[in-house]
């Protein structure tokens, strides 16, 4: 199986994600979307070029996927989307709340609006064996990517959720953490961080400030998970760059 997981940054790179999506659509068959709008979602200032529509026009660039979405996490609309080949057998899936929506200090002064996280999940089965897919974005703090008691919530939940899952497990997303945090380190008790072990140097692309550090996305497998092959993608189409994962 083929999985692509990227933070889409609201869609404002819109033409070069579509052209994105339409190029890897036929070899892939899970696509893990982060930070995507559907319907009119208020904004803030600096989602400015975001598209409302996001998830509709993903949609229409993804024919033969079934889509799924999650309910808001933010107070300005962003949400969680999933893709599945219709060739892909799907027996379950939904969504968890790992951190509710808080208002962040930002520069010393309370945001004007909240930010939670959630887990997307869906069960998939191969044969008489079934692998769960889950994809998270992770609570975000500015200019920040350590621990928080948030943040080490967000770990301990999803591996507590995971851990009532049978058969094999893939997670991914946009943690906003970085690589040597004890959330982090939480996930990699149980799972591999398949980041770490291919040495990627950076998941985020020339679009990202460098103040925001070269690390926010991961990939994570449990042991019967066998990848045949793990990469940052080069295309530039968000702030953040896609991870692919080929496995068995």
């Amino acid at each position: 199986m083929r999985l692509i997981t990227l933070n889409l940054w609201g869609g404002r790179l819109l033409n070069e994600i579509l052209r994105f999506v339409g190029e890897y659509r036929d070899d892939t068959d899970i696509f893990c979307f982060q930070e995507v709008f559907q319907g009119g979602a208020s904004r803030p200032r600096k989602y400015g070029g975001a598209v409302p529509t996001l998830y509709a026009e993903l949609g229409r660039a993804l024919p033969g996927f079934n889509g799924m979405l999650t309910d808001v996490y933010s107070s300005f609309g962003l949400r969680l989307a999933m893709f599945a080949s219709e060739n892909v057998d799907l027996a379950d899936g939904g969504s968890i709340d790992l951190v509710g929506q808080k208002r962040v200090r930002l520069d010393g002064k309370l945001s004007k609006y909240s930010l939670g996280s959630k887990l997307q999940w869906a069960e998939i089965k191969r044969g008489r064996k079934s692998l769960v897919v889950a994809q998270t974005h992770g609570f975000w703090v500015q200019a920040s990517k350590v621990d928080t008691p948030e943040r080490i919530e967000q770990s301990e939940r999803i591996m507590e959720f995971l851990g009532s899952k049978k058969g094999e497990k893939v997670l991914c997303g946009d943690f906003n953490l970085e690589p040597g945090t004890e959330s982090v380190r939480i996930v990699e008790g149980r799972m591999r961080n398949l980041v770490k072990e291919y040495g990627i140097t950076g998941t985020r692309s020339s679009h990202s400030p460098k103040e925001k550090g070269d690390f926010s996305d991961y990939v994570f497998v449990s042991k019967g998970v066998k990848p045949n092959g793990f990469r940052a993608m080069p295309e530039e189409v968000s702030d953040h760059l896609a991870l692919e994962l080929d496995f068995d």
